[in-house]
């Protein structure tokens, strides 16, 4: 175009008046302002006197009508407004929820309220647990490879119980040690297993596998209280040593009417001294064939042998003397006697040995007056 020169926006803006600057100003704040929290606008060159204005002639504002006019700018409304995802809050404000620092166990920071946080590593079963809380003996959670034991408010020190302190386990069945209160102890999780010296196996709970047998460590006058004084002190003795079920103990003895044939409960079960060694495989077949090379343990796990035992009971099992027993277990007359067996013989010289097994003398062998000790042979019943 002919005479046409061309102007940039730096020209054009030393060209207006200071109204007209205002107003771009304002008409650019209407429009950017929803987009940009902080509108720029270009500011205004200082006023320089054009060669074709005079600023003589130029026309001025009149203060005292500005606000009628709305030529002000704004101090509310869209261009004070924040973009997308913005809130009425100063942008220099923050909150937990802003930045995303909740406290959280397991974020690896120890947070107020935690004992510990080691993040991806927190273990019920290690030095923190899941709750962000230090493992310590008490807390009912096994802290592997340092406790044995966490039974929470069930620790307590003693036999099978888990030490409060140590969290370690005390004295138990399974630890293959034989505790007063055992039988037995394989060394099993449960106690099962193999003895040492025995014959017959440790089973679940610390007990023979199999009816125990033992010969009393005290002998007895005649008097024994009757039949059932002499079944109680069985369970007597089986009781100081913590033998399994004393209360089912009873004296392989016959007085007037009753006899291990009527006393006992016949059954498959194998006949075990205290010391794991069988004496019989069934209680018909101790009858049938006696106990071996005799019951010669005590319920203190003691050896004796030659020791006479009151019975009054045949090899059959049966009653041997209805008239001579002691009057029923209850005199130390000494003029009267009652039957009784040996518990076993030396097999050295083997003659006496050898009659002992044939005659069956472990159940009958003399009679002994009332006023003599004898022991007595205590069975599970």
């Amino acid at each position: 175009m002919k005479g046409w020169i061309p102007v940039t926006p730096q020209d054009a803006i030393k060209r207006c008046s200071p109204r007209a600057i205002l107003g771009l100003r304002l008409a650019a704040s209407l429009l950017f302002g929803a987009c940009s929290a902080t509108p720029v606008l270009p500011e205004p060159a200082a006023e320089e006197s054009s060669d074709t204005t005079d600023p003589a002639t130029m026309p001025h504002d009149d203060p005292s009508s500005s606000s009628s006019t709305g030529d002000e700018v704004p101090t509310t409304g869209p261009a004070l407004s924040r973009g997308p995802g913005s809130t009425s809050e100063d942008a220099g404000e923050t909150t937990g929820a802003s930045t995303g620092t909740t406290p959280t166990c397991g974020d690896a920071i120890l947070d107020p309220g935690e004992t510990c946080d080691h993040g991806a590593y927190n273990w019920d079963h290690g030095a923190c647990t899941s709750q962000c809380r230090l493992a310590t003996c008490g807390d009912g959670l096994l802290f592997e490879g340092v406790e044995s034991c966490d039974n929470a408010e069930a620790n307590a020190p003693g036999y099978a119980k888990c030490d409060p302190v140590t969290c370690q386990f005390g004295a138990r069945c399974g630890d293959g040690v034989l505790d007063p209160q055992e039988e037995c102890d394989g060394g099993g999780p449960e106690g099962e297993g193999e003895i040492e010296g025995a014959n017959v196996e440790c089973k679940t709970g610390c007990a023979w596998d199999g009816r125990v047998v033992f010969i009393s460590s005290i002998p007895y006058l005649g008097d024994l209280s009757g039949i059932t004084g002499a079944d109680l002190k069985c369970q007597v003795l089986a009781q100081a040593q913590q033998i399994h079920e004393p209360g089912r103990f009873k004296a392989w003895l016959s007085d007037a009417d009753d006899s291990p044939l009527s006393r006992f409960s016949f059954g498959p079960e194998r006949l075990v001294m205290p010391n794991g060694i069988e004496v019989a495989t069934s209680l018909e077949a101790l009858i049938l064939d006696g106990p071996g090379d005799g019951i010669t343990t005590t319920e203190q796990r003691n050896t004796i042998i030659q020791r006479y035992v009151w019975t009054n009971t045949a090899v059959t099992g049966d009653i041997f003397s209805e008239t001579n027993h002691c009057d029923n277990w209850i005199s130390s007359d000494k003029l009267i006697g009652a039957r009784v067996g040996r518990n076993a013989e030396s097999m050295e010289p083997p003659e006496p040995w050898n009659l002992w097994k044939i005659e069956r003398r472990w159940t009958s062998y003399l009679n002994k007056s009332c006023s003599a000790a004898a022991h007595l042979y205590c069975v599970e019943d």
